[in-house]
């Protein structure tokens, strides 16, 4: 007896020719005549493949990946006839095969919740490019899908280095800041729409992006870089959390073992992954929700001045003693790694990237998501600002404070006398939080960082640790050689932060800035023109902190130090400015994000590969590794 087999496959993701194989496991008849009956079918589906061939190739270049490869799949089989040769019931696999994966398909592209049932634009009767126009209708069930990244991304607008600079600015100048408050949340919301904007359309986040564009000095110095970010914002981000258990410890825990403490406990959201990245969204979100709490009877409990507070949010006020806490105030808020963080997150969600209705929604709902979240991180801020604005009793410009003495390490000693014990643990408690939540996504942009750029395929555990050990030694070696002495420690932590801030933000501008990157999605004009106005604004006031803590910190008589400094300074600036006009010089490993030869990336750009070569084929593929991908759930799927 004859043993047959039918097999349907997408061989070619480039060419999409799928194949019909007949397998006989004897030479016999029954082999000769299924083969002959395969041959017979194979020259009744041509005509129609090639038609569907030709559609597909038209609609779906631009869906990345898995995405594309099983779209194809499915419509390739979808479109051709199972073989029927009344054997026994083995023709039927092909059709049973196409149902499930239409299956999946639908659960991975499905418009309308959890139901399955799919009530897009399309299935209303509309065709493709009239679905493609179709106005996104708003859904608080479509939101509630998309809700998650944005607000894992607002944990950073929330983390000790934040805290310590909004207790700062309110002990320095009472409400005088709250409006560069206001509008340095503002202005890192746009940044982070452009980020998420970019995971969406492309399918990559900004750290696979700058591989994919980038020489490699180019991309390994932006690593380099961006590495030393995620240290400089660890350092804080431990630090504060080992004075938030020394504080609950009643002091029995030293500040070197709540950060090993704190170090350990970074791994745990690799156990909580486990169960979804959902469940791990979720937890964030109560710490958030604990830091509004906690953060939120304080404010309370100090009874501020309510009116003059809201004046400040919307009248600009500075003065000579407030200047230096504004420009630290507006650095500390947008945080370079965070920009690679967001564009890595909004991947968990799978969308049909050849559908712009699917491009559009999926960039509807994550900037309704992020404002809502900012807003949320801008309402905690104000907390922690009017907090301390009601313990500074001279807030004159004649007046000397003791604000610029306030700093993490006293904060809670200060909140205890002025306030009780019970304050003084509700504010460790919210201090927790925020460190611990922001120690965790820190983790995460380590992640997206170092296998974006080194194209890192490691298990799940083995990339948390080298990504952890990579950031925690050095955090771990601050912590326990600066003890008790953290003032310097953040002054610079600050100018390192603010340093990473151009190699983030140029990257991003530029890719969302190309319509041959973006396609249809490109920034306009004016959305282009005001980024790279409030870049420089934002990197120019960069620029005045860093030179104010050398010029502060930095000895007179030192001129060795000067002229070290000046050297890295110059080193600085040009590679600053080389990211910055590098696209628009007719030379250089740059020159193509502005041509159509962004489409294949630097690598073809510089080895002139052909196209529609094979090696082609294998370089263009999308740069979603399996480990930044939405199937790193353990199964877990988002219905969207």
């Amino acid at each position: 007896m004859c043993k047959q087999q039918a097999r349907m496959t997408d061989a070619d993701d480039n060419h999409g020719d799928g194949w019909l194989e007949w397998s006989s496991e004897d030479e016999g008849e029954g082999g000769a005549a299924g083969r002959h009956a395969a041959g017979q079918q194979m020259q009744q589906m041509q005509p129609a493949r090639q038609k569907k061939e030709h559609r597909r190739r038209r609609k779906d270049y631009a869906i990345p990946g898995k995405e594309r490869l099983l779209s194809g799949f499915v419509r390739d089989v979808a479109a051709t006839p199972p073989p029927n040769d009344g054997d026994d019931g083995d023709a039927d696999t092909v059709s049973l095969i196409a149902e499930e994966e239409n299956d999946a398909v639908a659960g991975m592209m499905d418009n309308d919740g959890d139901d399955g049932n799919d009530t897009g634009p399309r299935d209303a009767g509309l065709g493709d490019a009239a679905a493609d126009a179709a106005r996104v209708p708003f859904s608080f069930k479509r939101l509630w899908a998309f809700t998650g990244p944005g607000w894992l991304m607002s944990i950073a607008y929330l983390d000790p280095g934040n805290i310590e600079s909004d207790l700062q600015a309110g002990a320095v100048g009472g409400y005088q800041l709250l409006w560069a408050l206001f509008w340095a949340t503002v202005f890192g919301y746009i940044f982070q729409t452009l980020t998420s904007r970019l995971g969406v359309v492309t399918g990559s986040h900004l750290a696979q992006m700058c591989r994919k564009q980038y020489s490699r000095p180019v991309r390994y110095a932006l690593w380099l870089m961006m590495e030393l970010a995620i240290i400089g914002a660890d350092v804080q981000e431990v630090i504060g959390s080992a004075i938030a258990i020394r504080i609950l410890s009643r002091g029995k825990i030293p500040l070197w073992g709540g950060s090993l403490i704190t170090a350990v406990d970074t791994f745990t959201f690799l156990f909580l992954e486990q169960y979804g990245f959902r469940k791990l969204e979720f937890v964030f979100a109560t710490l958030i929700i604990v830091m509004v709490c906690t953060f939120g009877y304080i404010y309370g409990k100090s009874s501020p001045n309510t009116g003059e507070l809201l004046v400040s949010i919307v009248v600009p006020r500075l003065s000579h003693k407030t200047a230096v806490q504004c420009v630290g105030l507006i650095g500390a808020v947008i945080m370079p790694h965070n920009l690679f963080l967001h564009s890595g997150l909004v991947l968990h969600r799978p969308i049909n990237r050849s559908s712009k209705f699917q491009v559009r929604e999926a960039n509807m709902y994550y900037a309704i998501e992020s404002a809502a979240a900012l807003f949320v991180s801008f309402i905690v801020n104000l907390f922690v600002v009017g907090v301390f604005a009601t313990l500074d009793t001279g807030n004159d410009d004649d007046a000397t404070s003791g604000g610029a003495e306030i700093n993490l390490n006293t904060a809670g000693d200060l909140l205890g006398a002025r306030y009780g014990d019970a304050v003084l643990y509700i504010w460790a408690v919210g201090l927790l939080a925020a460190g611990q939540s922001s120690t965790m996504t820190g983790c995460y942009s380590g992640q997206f960082v170092m296998s974006g750029f080194l194209d890192l395929h490691l298990s799940p555990w083995r990339r948390v640790l080298l990504t952890r050990t990579v950031a925690m030694v050095p955090t771990l070696l601050f912590a326990v050689l600066a003890d008790e002495n953290l003032n310097g420690l953040d002054e610079w932590i600050n100018v390192l932060q603010s340093m990473q801030l151009p190699f983030a933000l140029f990257p991003l501008l530029h890719f969302t800035g190309s319509r041959f990157i973006m396609k249809s999605f490109t920034s306009p004009r004016w959305l282009t023109a005001l980024s790279w106005l409030l870049a420089l604004i934002i990197i120019g006031v960069n620029y005045y902190l860093i030179a104010d803590t050398i010029v502060t910190v930095v000895p007179a008589s030192a001129w060795y130090a000067f002229l070290g400094i000046g050297a890295v300074l110059l080193a600085y600036i040009v590679f600053s400015a080389y990211l910055a006009v590098g696209p628009y010089l007719h030379y250089g490993s740059m020159q193509h994000i502005y041509k159509p030869e962004a489409r294949l990336g630097w690598y073809h750009v510089h080895h002139r590969i052909n196209p529609q070569s094979e090696d082609a084929a294998v370089i263009t593929e999308p740069m979603l590794s399996s480990h930044d991908a939405h199937d790193d759930n353990n199964g877990e799927n988002f219905r969207l």
